[in-house]
């Protein structure tokens, strides 16, 4: 009983169809059908039954087999053409092999014969029942599934690829990150949007986890695009399996994140893949002091403060980034290729230009507005990070504001070559014992006497050549070895001594 009222509970919700030719018969089975169904639409044959239900939203169709105009077969046949999962009965009065045959081919999902039994309806029903709640849930599944997807597509690159790793299939958002076209990156593999960079064993990595341990490998790659430029994911990659568990073809979904990735990491790899990069590297003057006497309020005022940076670059000079680095340092990167109608001696006049306006800018700490200073280098070229860090430091050493810094990396090696020999000089005539003395006079003017001695150090080379303090100290007072050349020429200043009886001075650092 609980069965039954299960039934009708959910028949009573339903729309039938039913097609019956025969009058009689049609009011008797009605009778039955009262029971279990709220609205029955009534068809008096197959043409009248396919006209209801093209105007009715119809849930169950129960039809006669034999009637005139049109058989419930051919009904069904155009019915099927139109709605292939409605749930459809026929009744009959013959048990003939063809109409069960066609009937199968056209999807029938039960017979039941005449005259109408309540039980055999009900177990019929009962199908049915069954058949319309998967469908339903299948729809709702579908629905959702469909909003998912739209979801994921409008926030990740999505691709697909077959068993052996070429593109089938990529979304608008894929094409966009990776500078292609649908037509360019279809029946292709994936190492086209390789970084050049990246480590094979990322890649056998990833393959070993999705296709031999058909599990999903997740992880952050660096990619290139068709332009050149370096971006960053946050991938997925997922085997998709069948119910044997074989592999039938692999989805990525990725999320751009190249905007969260170490603004350091960003600046080395924009200059890794650009063609002819241009840096702009920017220091708040003082800024150690500002955040030892502000403390952390003084970053509460650094986001409007960079804001101001970014709006006041001039748009036409076209810096693809801009990073803030920390410690009150920033820097404008771009490709000069993508500038070239404007000469490099343009674009530092304007960066002069520039420094000029933000220097006019304040930054708001507390109810303090505190006037800034910065200092500026720029360089271009594949060593512009060397270079504009070699400027940095020169414009603290000449108190200076702005430098153009292309070279001084090579200029700066050289020098610390230079000085790495030099230190290999010092301490093989400290091991050798070949760091002298030399003993200047000091003359009086009025008497021409000697008054002192003056006690000047000196490296004798292995091939007899005289160094000056010129040329090493220093070099030496940079390392340990400066302690070393001081107690050296304090030992010859006191032997000297007891072979004279004037006074000796010695010069010693701080």
């Amino acid at each position: 009983m609980k069965e039954l009222a299960e039934i009708v509970k959910t028949t009573k919700t339903l729309k039938l169809l039913y097609v019956e030719d025969n009058q009689l018969v049609r009011e008797s089975t009605h009778i039955i059908l009262n029971d279990l169904f709220e609205e029955i639409i009534v068809a008096v044959d197959g043409k009248d039954g396919l006209n209801k239900f093209y105007e009715n939203d119809i849930d169950i169709i129960l039809s006669d087999i034999n009637m005139p105009n049109m058989s419930g077969l051919d009904m069904t046949e155009s019915i099927r053409a139109f709605d292939k999962d409605i749930p459809i009965l026929l009744l009959s009065a013959y048990n003939e092999v063809e109409y069960f045959t066609r009937g199968i081919h056209l999807n029938v999902d039960d017979y039941l014969l005449k005259p109408l039994q309540i039980t055999e309806a009900l177990q019929a029903f009962k199908k049915i029942i069954k058949k319309i709640k998967f469908l339903e849930e299948f729809k709702n599944n579908l629905v959702f599934l469909n909003q998912y997807q739209e979801l994921t597509d409008s926030t990740s690159a999505i691709s697909k690829t077959n068993l052996e790793g070429e593109i089938t299939y990529v979304n608008d958002n894929f094409c966009r990150l990776s500078g292609y076209t649908k037509e360019e990156l279809l029946g292709k593999r994936h190492n086209i949007v390789r970084h050049p960079d990246n480590s094979a064993a990322i890649y056998a990595d990833v393959w070993h986890t999705i296709k031999h341990k058909k599990k999903a490998w997740k992880g952050i790659l660096r990619n290139i695009s068709k332009s050149e430029k370096t971006y960053y994911i946050d991938v997925v990659i997922q085997p998709l399996l069948d119910k044997d568990n074989n592999i039938v073809e692999y989805i990525s979904i990725k999320k751009d994140i190249t905007e969260i990735m170490s603004p350091k990491k960003q600046l080395y790899d924009f200059v890794d893949s650009a063609k002819e990069p241009l840096l702009v590297y920017i220091k708040i003057a003082g800024f150690s002091d500002l955040e030892k006497f502000y403390g952390h309020i003084i970053y509460d005022g650094l986001d409007g403060f960079a804001n101001d940076l970014y709006k006041l670059m001039p748009e036409h000079l076209n810096f693809k980034k801009f990073l803030s680095l920390g410690n009150g340092e920033y820097a404008f990167i771009q490709d000069l290729k993508d500038i070239s109608s404007i000469s490099i001696d343009s674009v530092v006049e304007e960066l002069h230009t520039y420094q000029y306006i933000v220097n006019e800018l304040k930054i708001d700490v507390g109810s303090i507005d505190y006037d800034i200073s910065i200092v500026m280098s720029v360089s271009h070229g594949k060593d512009c990070i060397e270079n504009v860090r070699y400027g940095i430091n020169n414009l603290k050493q000449t108190k200076q504001e702005f430098i153009f810094a292309n070279h001084l990396a090579k200029k700066g090696k050289d020098e610390a070559e230079k000085n790495l020999k030099m230190l290999q000089v010092v301490k093989k005539a400290i091991d050798t014992s070949r760091i002298v003395s030399y003993f200047q006079p000091i003359v009086s003017n009025e008497n021409e006497e000697i008054v002192k001695y003056e006690s000047l150090v000196r490296i004798i080379k292995e091939d007899g050549e005289v160094l000056s303090p010129f040329f090493f100290l220093d070099v030496a007072k940079k390392g340990k070895y400066y302690a070393y050349i001081t107690e050296i020429v304090l030992e010859n200043s006191f032997t000297a001594l007891e072979q004279t009886d004037k006074m000796i001075s010695i010069n010693i650092s701080i």
